[in-house]
């Protein structure tokens, strides 16, 4: 309805998943690369995660695209699928005919079509997307697949792309395998201001605007960062719904104040939905060399309120009229309580000072323990290269190894693995701007549990 309105040749914010509107910067262009290294090298298993909205399929299929006839591709897209349900699907998708009766048929059928593809030197893919709806059985039969191969190429290349679920569930103890398979993965974040506004003028410039960054206001799209939380799709909806509003107001520059009545009208639910969402944690750093103290304040405030509710109700009983009298007892056995809980509090409170004394010295012990021994690592940056290990108040420093992975350090130091744990490491290092990408030498904090 609007395009001829603001001269474009086509809708510039479908929220379809059109690999032509793909903006590739930033971390995107990083999932591009690594999904496409790990299809066309055949790396066997990969995995692509992010929050609803953040692009995924319209990544993947950009993917696709640039593969084109290079190679054979199943897309599975209903995720509810069993095993036997997922093998029907496959089949069609590759065109192998016949519909053998078992699992085990079916299995030797595919492998034997597998065989054919790599001696006509085609690869050979299966996407999943929604993967964190899969079961666990259907994850496991998935692995069992990717044993399809030769003695020097995999046979069969499988990426699972999935929301945030799917890291949490790939860090089961029942999938351990499957965990140790991923060759490749990348998790795409939401987008920076900064990136929603190259976003929004991308998509314009591919749909024909010529005034690409004058249509939206730098306050406009500020305030479209807000209301989307950096999520892609959400973008798309405020600015096609606001292109269409001002097409009928006819109105061809788009503010700030505009903007503010179209989420006001349309959009008002979306400050409900982040309220609604957990809040992510704080990366300042803690107070160092005070985490007793922290404790000792915390303790004592909390044995406090007791004794100042006591105080606070001897006052009223003694302010109030004609009662000093009739209620002296009363009064003098809450003094006789007041002193004793003042004692409680006394002798509690040096209690706690002797445990805060015998845990900094625990502290101590442990940092000289670990900075006197460092660990040697063989192969790391030199020969003689040590790995340095320094416990501080309530967090690990770590250097890191040769093959290391967040994944491996993670197990490595916490034992286990999940998405939030991953989550907490990249809190307390926001050096890192690719999970993915670790260096070997760097320096990595792992926050104690």
């Amino acid at each position: 309805m609007y395009t001829s309105f603001y001269g474009f040749s086509e809708e510039p914010f479908s929220i379809t998943c059109d690999p032509k509107f793909l903006w590739l910067r930033g971390s995107y262009e990083e999932a591009f690369a690594h999904i496409y290294y790990a299809i066309a090298n055949k790396r066997g298993f990969a995995v692509l995660t992010g929050g609803v909205g953040t692009g995924k399929t319209t990544l993947i299929n950009s993917v696709l695209a640039k593969l084109g006839g290079e190679v054979n591709t199943a897309v599975v897209y209903n995720s509810s699928l069993n095993t036997d349900e997922l093998l029907q699907y496959i089949f069609h998708d590759f065109g192998i005919e016949g519909d053998p009766p078992t699992r085990a048929q079916a299995l030797m059928k595919l492998n034997d079509w597998l065989i054919e593809q790599a001696a006509a030197e085609r690869n050979t893919v299966i996407l999943v997307d929604e993967a964190q709806n899969l079961s666990v059985e259907t994850l496991e039969d998935l692995r069992l697949l990717s044993n399809l191969e030769t003695a020097k190429r995999k046979l069969l290349q499988i990426v699972l792309v999935g929301q945030t679920e799917l890291n949490e569930k790939l860090a089961l103890h029942e999938l351990r395998q499957l965990q140790q398979r991923i060759a490749i993965r990348f998790h795409l974040r939401a987008l920076r201001p900064e990136q929603t506004r190259e976003y929004i003028h991308h998509r314009l410039e591919v749909a024909g605007c010529d005034r690409a960054r004058e249509l939206f206001q730098p306050a406009a799209i500020d305030r479209i960062h807000e209301i989307a939380s950096g999520i892609p799709r959400v973008i798309n909806q405020v600015c096609d719904t606001t292109l269409l509003r001002g097409y009928s107001r006819g109105i061809r520059e788009v503010d700030r104040d505009f903007i503010e009545e179209v989420v006001a009208e349309d959009f008002s639910f979306r400050d409900f939905e982040r309220r609604s969402l957990p809040q992510p944690v704080s990366s300042a750093s803690p107070e160092e060399g005070q985490p007793a103290q922290r404790r000792r304040r915390g303790w004592f405030w909390a044995a406090a309120v007791p004794v100042n509710l006591m105080l606070l109700f001897l006052v009223y009983l003694v302010s109030r009229p004609g009662a000093a009298h009739e209620e002296s007892s009363a009064v003098d056995a809450l003094q006789s309580r007041l002193m004793s809980a003042e004692h409680e509090v006394s002798a509690y409170q040096e209690k706690l000072d002797s445990l805060a004394v015998t845990h900094e010295a625990r502290i101590e012990t442990l940092q000289a323990k670990w900075t006197r021994q460092p660990v040697e690592s063989a192969g790391l940056l030199t020969s003689k290269a040590q790995v340095e290990r320094t416990i501080e108040g309530n967090r690990v420093r770590i250097r890191i190894r040769e093959n290391d992975t967040l994944v491996k350090i993670a197990m490595r130091e916490l034992g286990r693995a999940d998405w939030a744990v991953i989550e907490t490491i990249l809190v307390a290092n926001p050096q890192i701007e690719n999970p993915n990408l670790i260096r070997i030498g760097d320096f990595l904090w792992i926050p104690l549990p």
